[in-house]
């Protein structure tokens, strides 16, 4: 008889590590919807914003692959997780001294630094914590959980500011609140089991950069990655475009909370059924999904609560099959003993694309928002279309996002034994 996936996958690691990133969202988010109008108020334009978004995860993004390619060397994975949502919680207590729209530029980037830290040595021990027949369940798990803070969060900035006003220093106050939630997630990491095997020793020096990073499946897909990245907005450009329809600040909140919502509920149907028909093909739906999502923003272009409510819920269920399922598709295509570098990798590529992505869509903006989401259209059509490309040749292996085609990892909830597919 078939284990049930939940008793084989929920072991301490990934819900310890879900929790944790579910308290630190709820940090990141109960600020998040409050910044682009933040950036406003002291002074800052759509341009501010573009680089906010694209800067923050442009200087994180050689923390990303570093990160991992050190936490392969060492042979561990706990202490740079740890560090980075350190400086993540602490970077959130400096929002409520900033008084220019630069100091929320800097204090974003801070953050994001340490999210870069963070998310390959994280993403290693729950591909290390779970049999491989169920990465995508359990990166769609921990998705879940990550962005069920996300919607938390500005919930709770609602409240806060029902009860506080809307007045700078009322913000002031929420952003000191908000940085509680991911400081107090710090202590739960203490409970993660280390999956690392300790530093690899080896007579000859290995090279910063090895070369599985820079061909073959692992390579083709950070090609596809580029494209997308430059034409994945942020979310921040749809909660942008609500105010300047004239929402109020609760209600581009309560759409921002919707979005999350339904990413959150999508996230582990999805991570369910790539563990069943693959990985490509959700990824592939996902690529056709903001295309075809951006395009109708820059032809439609809402004018009101009633047409723009559409679009936060499609994006969200999008994201949601991109976003766990793209993870789970670089444990896919990556070696065990560079499971860490290949999720380092595939977050460097996201963050170094990141600053021109968000300056080019910023200045587009500028200009015509239309503009920014034809972009968007037009660079997620090309991602689609060389994804399609790679997999119709077998580009990325013989069956994608397979059980039978992943890199087994040991199982740490049950020492010395390897999750065998079932």
């Amino acid at each position: 008889m078939a284990t049930s996936p939940w008793k084989s996958i929920l072991g301490r690691n990934l819900i310890v590590l879900s929790f944790v990133s579910l308290l630190n969202d709820f940090s990141t988010d109960m600020v998040f919807p409050l910044l682009p109008l933040f950036v406003y108020a002291l002074g800052g334009t759509a341009v501010t914003i573009g680089l906010m978004e694209g800067l923050a995860d442009s200087i994180a993004a050689f923390l990303r692959y570093f990160s991992g390619r050190v936490s392969d060397r060492i042979g561990r994975r706990k202490i740079p997780t740890l560090l980075g949502y350190a400086l993540s919680g602490f970077a959130k207590l400096f929002y409520a001294g900033a008084t220019n729209a630069l100091h929320v530029v800097g204090i974003r980037g801070a953050d994001r630094v340490g999210k870069g830290f963070r998310e390959a040595p994280r993403d290693a021990i729950i591909a290390e914590s779970v049999p491989s027949a169920h990465w995508g369940f359990a990166f769609g798990f921990h998705r879940m959980l990550d962005t069920t803070g996300a919607m938390l969060g500005p919930f709770a900035a609602m409240i806060a500011i029902s009860i506080l006003g809307t007045g700078s220093e009322a913000l002031r106050k929420i952003f000191f609140i908000a940085a509680i939630p991911g400081l107090f997630g710090l202590l739960l990491i203490t409970l993660v089991r280390e999956t690392g095997k300790g530093p690899r020793l080896s007579a000859v020096p290995e090279p910063f950069v090895p070369k599985e990073a820079l061909r073959g499946p692992l390579a083709r897909y950070l090609l596809v990655t580029v494209l997308f990245t430059l034409g994945h907005l942020s979310v921040a450009f749809l909660v942008l475009r609500a105010y300047q329809m004239g929402f109020s600040i609760l209600g581009v909140i309560l759409l921002y909370i919707v979005f999350n919502a339904v990413e959150a509920v999508a996230s582990l149907p999805a991570g369910r059924v790539t563990d069943r028909i693959g990985r490509a093909p959700m990824l592939a739906a996902a690529y056709a999904s903001f295309s075809i999502l951006f395009g109708l923003l820059a032809v439609i272009d809402p004018q009101n609560w009633y047409s723009i409510l559409p679009f936060f819920v499609l994006v969200g269920i999008a994201k949601a099959f991109r976003e766990g399922q793209g993870r789970a598709f670089v444990a896919d295509l990556t070696p065990i003993d560079l499971r860490a570098t290949g999720f380092g990798a595939y977050h460097a590529t996201v963050g170094f694309l990141a600053l021109p992505a968000g300056l080019l869509a910023g200045r587009l903006w500028e200009i015509d928002h239309r503009w920014t989401f034809l972009a968007g259209n037009v660079f997620c059509a090309a991602a689609l279309a060389l994804f399609l490309f790679f997999w119709s040749r077998g580009r990325f292996g013989r069956r994608p996002g397979d059980a039978q085609d992943h890199h087994e990892a040991p199982h740490v909830d049950e020492p010395g034994k390897l999750g065998i597919d079932q």
